[in-house]
Formats: structure tokens, sequence, C-alpha cells
């Protein structure tokens, strides 16, 4: 085998221990550190074992590193553990997790893929992964160690989000979080479920994800008269890509042609769409990896 397949650990800024799978290669030259989106998860997204493979089989090292918000509910261990077994943990998961924390995760896979040895890194998102990548950029200390950005199905998930609802749900929404919160009620779980009930969210993970100017607004596609300005400060290449099957497959096109264009800062942007493919790259996960594999060598 030309790569070894292990379970790596790692800790955030704030004690929380990740898990994550890396696909190691002989020589550590060049890795990829990959950032899931909303709930998720190793064993669910069928891409990354695919992505792993390939890349690891061509000398390039991939690490798929669980942020907080894997799954949509869980207890990540926090500090050192105890003899006893009395933990202390930490109610993360997409219902709960808080977007601003997520350049803690990103750092701390970052900073395990440097002690692994890797000399050149790429980083890349998928879905809500994308917005986490884009708003780290502007936190981290590590971007001198970064040679390129994937951004997987980026998706505006203000926009995306009042789609779902009349104005005057989503307003009944922001107003209910609001109450909760002052209230001290960060961990609330709102009154309406969201995307046709598969996920509900707390009043606090809502407003930090899912309003106008959030940390989360960083991909404002519903409003292209906007700068992007998060976007536009990532220097290095980027790599931006979605599936023709998507739910924004009528405006895929015009959506990456708005993306380059507010990139502004990037050396190089490149886009892609990756036929018969939907959100997930069912069935075209080798398709995917390929393409991002060809990207990777150009960097």
């Amino acid at each position: 085998m030309d790569y070894r397949l292990k379970v790596e650990y790692t800790r955030t800024g704030d004690e929380l221990k990740l898990q994550g799978m890396h696909y190691a290669p002989k020589k550590k030259e060049v890795g990829v550190v990959f950032v899931h989106g909303m709930s998720g998860n190793f064993v669910e997204n069928d891409y990354a074992d695919v992505m792993g493979k390939t890349l690891a089989k061509n000398g390039i090292g991939y690490i798929y590193g669980h942020n907080r918000g894997y799954g949509h509910i869980n207890d990540i261990v926090r500090g050192k553990p105890k003899p006893t077994g009395d933990n202390e943990s930490s109610r993360q998961g997409a219902w709960y997790e808080s977007f601003s924390h997520c350049p803690k995760d990103i750092d701390a896979w970052i900073n395990q893929a440097v002690a692994l040895g890797y000399k050149k890194l790429i980083v890349i998102g998928h879905s809500l992964g994308c917005s986490k990548v884009i708003y780290w950029w502007q936190k981290t200390k590590w971007e001198k160690k970064v040679v390129g950005v994937g951004l997987v199905s980026p998706v505006d998930m203000v926009g995306s989000t009042m789609t779902q609802f009349t104005p005057k749900e989503f307003e009944g929404l922001i107003e209910e979080a609001k109450a909760l919160m002052a209230k001290g009620k960060y961990t609330n779980l709102l009154s309406k479920p969201f995307d046709n009930g598969w996920y509900n969210l707390s009043a606090n993970t809502f407003m930090e994800e899912m309003v106008s100017h959030c940390p989360a607004d960083v991909l404002p596609i519903y409003q292209p008269e906007n700068k992007f300005e998060a976007l536009a400060k990532i220097k290095v290449p980027i790599l931006m890509l979605y599936g023709d099957h998507e739910l924004n497959k009528d405006t895929a096109v015009e959506d990456l042609a708005l993306l380059k264009k507010k990139a502004t800062s990037s050396a190089k942007v490149e886009t892609k769409i990756i036929a018969q493919a939907n959100h997930s790259y069912e069935g075209q996960e080798v398709r995917l990896s390929k393409t991002i594999l060809k990207w990777i060598k150009t960097l």
C-alpha cells in the first residue's frame, strides 16, 4: 500500500478533543486538511474515503478532521480525561455549535498537520465548511503554510435559509432567538425545524449562521451586489466547484462566475461543474476526487 490510514486526535484552543482520519503517504510534503459541512462526518460522507485514497496514492496527504459541528448532536470531551471517568464534555453538533468558534477547530487540524511533517497545506471545505474556511482565513496565523483553498459546493447560509420561510416567519425566528438569548437560553431549540425537517437549531447557532451580517454570512450569493469582503482576502489559488444536480443547478454556472469575480485577491481561481453530482457527490466521488487531485498538481 502506498499510504497508511490512521486515526488522529487533536485538541482545540478551548480544549475540545476532535478525531479525524489521516491518509498518510510515505513522504509528507503536501497535505490536505478537509473541513466538512453541517452535520458532516467521516462515516456518512462517502466521498471522504474515496478522496483520501485518491490523494494519498498520488503522494498527497489527506486529513478529514471532524469539527465541533459533526453530526446533528454530539458531546465532545473537554480537557484531560479523569481517572474517575466523569470527564467534562461540551454539547456540540450542527444543532448547537457556535460558528464563530470554527477557527479553533481548523487551526487545531492545521497544527496537527504541521506536527505530522507536512510542509505545504491545502484547506478544502464542503458546504458550510466553505464558509468556515473563508471565515477562518481572516483569523488564522497559519495562512503562510497554505498554498491553496478548495470550496466544494459553497452555500449562502443566510440566503438559502430565508427561502425556506416567509419573511414574517423568518423575522419571527429572529425574535424568538433573541428573546431566548436575552434570558441566557442560548442552547434552547427554536420552535420551527429547518430544511424540510432535516434539522433543528439552537437560538445561538441560528443567530451565528442564518442571519444577515452574522459570522457565517461570508458568501452572500443571493445579494450579488455585496463585496464578499472575507472571500476577497484569500490570496492563494482557489478551486470552486458544484455538482450539476444541486439545488442551485439552474444558477451554478452564474454562481461560480460571481464567486470568481469576488475573489479579487486570489492568485488564480479555477471553477468546475461535476456532472451527475448532487450536493453530497453520491455516485460521483471518484470524479470529484480526481478533479481536486488535478487541481492540486497545478499548485
